[in-house]
């Protein structure tokens, strides 16, 4: 140890010592003058808190201040403060006349307004009842329309069901002893069918992406398109649909309850027309301008720094940067999906990519996305955009194709169904 850190060390001590000293002094003090006190040198107010409750003789209670006082402070809030009082006062404060008749709001309106008029009551009832008023607010009189205010509201039952009646035939199941149903009994029937489920009997409706993956639910509702894109339903496939699903829900004791399959032949044909009127699928194309081809790692790492992502079915999907919503695909020029393996064995000579309105949300602004990102893959990849016959895609095409979405897009919403909802993407699959 050298000398600095030997005077340190002293200082150090020398400091807790003299710190320890002047806190004993102060303890020292303050006892001696605790002593030193003389009971008659507190006053009345120190002597009732001194004193413990059960041997006190006067009441605790609160002030009361003059008429005068009190009426100016109606509406404010006023703190209350403990002292002695005499027993007259604080029979005067305290007093309640129960006699005193009191007029319903609602009676107020109808009457006079001379005889909603009362007589005043006594001097010392009203400054109780202003006191009582000013110190405790939320203990006032409730009339019938706070009350109803703040009676306790109910929900109601979800009854409706999540699908339009008009676009599906649809059958809503049901177990007769309450036990839950197990949708996996429904995977025959799950071709081009949308599901529904109930966790519990009052609870609302959940989407069941998958009928197989569904588990159990209280309630199950299963519908079918009546068209799409792969053509109408006819009465014979609709009666088919149905028996399926009685059959399981024989086997299975379940309650059925069908619906919408009155004249779905003829109903199936008319969607199927508006259908191909409204439906505004963009498909084009990039092709290397000194007609070459891209090797797969290339076009691989150039697509996914730009937002797309290689999907199990062998697609590359973009999705949108700000929401992760997917907007449009990419697969070879001759519509073959890819592979990991084939990315890296052979090359591409053109990138398809199909964009289709019906099914994203806001297809105006998604249609700008999909204009700018084949705009600055065309730069990176060195390409040009073109249509499925060979044109060049310019802005006069470009145009052109927002305002066949603009107008798609309108009639759906017309007819009251949402590009991008789940009713949309059963119609245009």
């Amino acid at each position: 140890m050298n000398s600095l850190q030997a005077g340190l060390i002293g200082v150090s001590v020398l400091v807790i010592a003299l710190f320890a000293a002047w806190m004993w002094w102060q303890a020292w003090r303050g006892s001696r003058n605790a002593r030193n006190a003389k009971p008659s040198e507190s006053g009345p107010a120190t002597d009732a808190l001194a004193t413990p409750p059960f041997q006190s003789q006067a009441k605790p209670t609160v002030k009361s201040d003059s008429a005068s006082d009190v009426r100016a402070r109606v509406g404010a809030r006023a703190e209350p403060t403990f002292g002695h009082t005499e027993d007259a006062e604080l029979k005067t404060l305290y007093r309640a006349d129960l006699n005193a008749t009191q007029q319903a709001s609602a009676d107020a309106t109808s009457v006079p307004i001379a005889d909603q008029i009362t007589p005043p009551a006594e001097p010392h009832v009203q400054e109780a009842e202003l006191q009582r008023e000013a110190l405790s607010p939320a203990f006032a009189p409730t009339t019938p329309q706070s009350a109803a205010m703040f009676a306790p509201k109910t929900v109601a039952p979800v009854t409706a069901l999540p699908i339009d009646e008009r676009l599906n035939v649809f059958a809503v199941v049901t177990a007769r002893d309450g036990h839950a149903i197990d949708c996996e009994e429904f995977v025959d029937v799950a071709e081009r069918t949308l599901a529904w489920g109930r966790v519990f009997r009052v609870s609302a409706w959940e989407v069941i992406e998958e009928i197989g993956h569904g588990g159990a639910v209280q309630s199950l509702c299963l519908a079918l398109p009546i068209a799409s894109r792969a053509g109408p339903l006819t009465d014979r496939d609709a009666i088919e649909w149905k028996r399926s699903i009685t059959a399981v829900c024989d086997r299975r004791e379940f309650d059925v309850t069908f619906g919408g399959d009155l004249g779905v032949g003829e109903r199936a044909h008319e969607l199927d027309q508006f259908l191909a009127a409204a439906d505004v699928i963009c498909v084009l194309y990039l092709v290397r301008k000194d007609s070459g081809a891209w090797s797969g790692t290339r076009l691989r790492g150039t697509l996914e720094a730009n937002g797309f992502r290689l999907q199990a079915d062998g697609r590359f999907v973009y999705f949108e940067v700000e929401s992760e919503t997917p907007i449009f695909s990419a697969v070879d020029g001759f519509e073959r999906s890819f592979s990991p393996e084939r990315l890296r064995t052979e090359n591409v000579t053109a990138l398809r990519l199909v964009f289709e309105a019906s099914n994203v949300e806001h297809p105006i602004a998604r249609f700008d996305v999909y204009r700018q990102t084949l705009r600055a893959l065309a730069r990176l990849l060195e390409a040009e955009i073109k249509d499925s016959g060979g044109a060049v895609v310019g802005d006069t095409e470009f145009t052109a194709l927002r305002e066949e979405v603009v107008a798609g897009s309108a009639a759906l919403s017309e007819a009251g169904i949402e590009c991008g909802s789940p009713a949309a993407r059963a119609l245009f699959r």
